[in-house]
């Protein structure tokens, strides 16, 4: 905004001050972006002289509100992560005649519906576009090493200098692991490269301190960081362009589809280049068996269409690897298997209100669970069709019905179509093998030669039958 003249500034828990919203107040910044917590401090300055008050010069000055990353009134808020984003509708109330805009790529129709309700929206519209990322790739591998073996993948087998390995960014499932992560990748690097003070792999969490996030986003930006393993507080409002590969380290209970889908659309930004998102699934990961639940919709309404379809909401239960197996597949049934198509509509249009739903208030208050996903996450991990369809159906994207042709179901059936499964690509040094699809395909193609070999007559000749007929009868 800067580079626009366009004077501006950050409202944060450091620099909250009464004299620097006596600036605000004085007209010396056309925009002011602020935290919630910064706003809805019920000792600050906003909360006494402008929402409690509702008059005076700052109170008259501002002619809009924008909330940037709305999904996070219902994701944070509705958590009790970040409460004071709950509290946005005080905001609707205290300023009844300015317009107010919601923005988000990421947010489910019982997302939008919550946040409609608990911002106090008046005759709200929405704007829809379609978030599919054609860059992107999305690959699935399950975890077969210990600790974090699998990522080795992700270093070159040679390395000279930094450069030499793609950028990435991995996502972690909680602040501790993040760190203990980051130090394990240290240790595949060249002795050279290895200290913890360095640029070359950094961690990045919610509790670090601003100085060391800004560091590690400049040399992020610069190109001297090449790895990043973070939480989703890295995510938040930020945009880094061009970067080229994304990890995602194993989903939890806790985590919701549109989560997932932020932390993929942080690779391949402001870019035409192709990028890939590769989700490392634990054998937990892979263990949800679709199952209707007899218990009532807690959530805020579900999307008017949905909720008139049913008044049950359905809850993946974690069931193990034989119960799949022998479990007998009803076409007439939705599954996690099933791919997005006109003719598989019907079915998955039934399970709707738990495809947009996500983690509850009591999931976000236990320990998570890596086989207790919410419905979308295992239908985008177990699919046998494209797997970026899924999350546009949980978007209501109107996309949702076309393949990427990127995914590693995609790549898979392309391989198979075309008769090169034997020359598997590689994208920015990871080879397509490793992936769920690739894997799958290899074993049953084992297994049908097997049982091709075992069902295959053995012949005699007629030669050598009478020599051992001859043979009996002489002993």
């Amino acid at each position: 905004m800067a580079k626009r003249h366009i004077n501006v500034i950050a409202v944060t828990g450091e620099n909250c001050t009464t004299e620097i919203w006596k600036q605000v107040a004085e007209c010396k910044y056309n925009v002011i972006l602020a935290a919630p917590e910064a706003i809805f401090e019920e000792t600050g300055y906003f909360w006494k002289q402008v929402l409690r008050k509702r008059s005076g010069a700052l109170y008259s000055r501002i002619v809009a509100v924008a909330i940037d990353e709305c999904h996070c009134v219902k994701n944070w808020g509705g958590s009790g992560f970040r409460e004071k984003y709950t509290k946005i509708g005080i905001l609707r109330e205290a300023f009844p005649d300015i317009p107010f805009l919601g923005l988000t790529a990421t947010m489910t129709p019982t997302g939008i519906s919550y946040y409609f309700k608990s911002t106090k929206a008046k005759r709200p519209a929405t704007i829809r576009q379609s978030v599919r990322r054609t860059n992107v790739d999305i690959w699935v591998a399950q975890i077969n090493g210990k600790e974090y073996d699998d990522l080795c993948v992700l270093f070159p087998d040679y390395i000279s200098n930094p450069q030499d390995i793609p950028q990435t960014i991995i996502f972690y499932n909680g602040r501790v692991g993040c760190v203990r992560m980051a130090k394990w990748m240290r240790s595949r690097l060249p002795t050279s490269l290895r200290s913890e003070d360095g640029p070359v792999v950094r961690s990045y969490s919610g509790v670090l301190d601003e100085p060391s996030k800004q560091e590690t986003l400049e040399l992020l930006r610069n190109g001297a960081c090449r790895i990043v393993v973070c939480t989703d507080a890295f995510g938040l409002g930020l945009n880094i362009s061009a970067i080229p590969r994304v990890v995602v380290w194993k989903l939890d209970s806790k985590l919701g589809i549109d989560g997932l889908y932020q932390r993929i659309g942080r690779a391949g930004r402001d870019t035409d280049e192709r990028a890939l998102a590769l989700i490392f699934v634990s054998k937990a990961n892979l263990s949800g068996q679709y199952v209707p639940s007899t218990e009532k919709v807690t959530e805020l309404d579900i999307e008017t269409t949905a909720r008139k379809k049913t008044k049950q909401t359905i809850t993946a239960k974690p069931v193990s690897s034989i119960e799949i197996q022998s479990s007998v597949p009803n076409d007439d049934v939705f599954n996690y298997t099933l791919e997005v198509s006109k003719e598989t509509k019907p079915l998955f249009k039934k399970a709707l209100p738990d495809i947009y739903a996500g983690p509850t208030k009591k999931v976000q208050a236990t320990s998570a669970s890596e086989s207790n996903l919410v419905a979308g996450l295992h239908w985008v991990v177990q699919t046998e069709g494209c797997v970026e369809q899924p999350f546009l159906v949980a978007f209501d994207d109107p996309k949702m019905m076309e393949r990427c042709g990127g995914c590693h179901r995609c790549r898979m059936r392309h391989l198979v179509e075309t008769g090169t499964k034997d020359t598997p690509p590689t994208l920015y040094g990871i080879s397509f093998t490793i992936t769920i699809a690739y894997r799958a395909h290899i074993q049953t193609s084992t297994d049908k030669r097997r049982k091709k070999h075992k069902h295959t007559k053995q012949t005699i000749s007629s030669d050598r039958m009478d020599k051992l007929i001859a043979d009996i009868k002489i002993w």
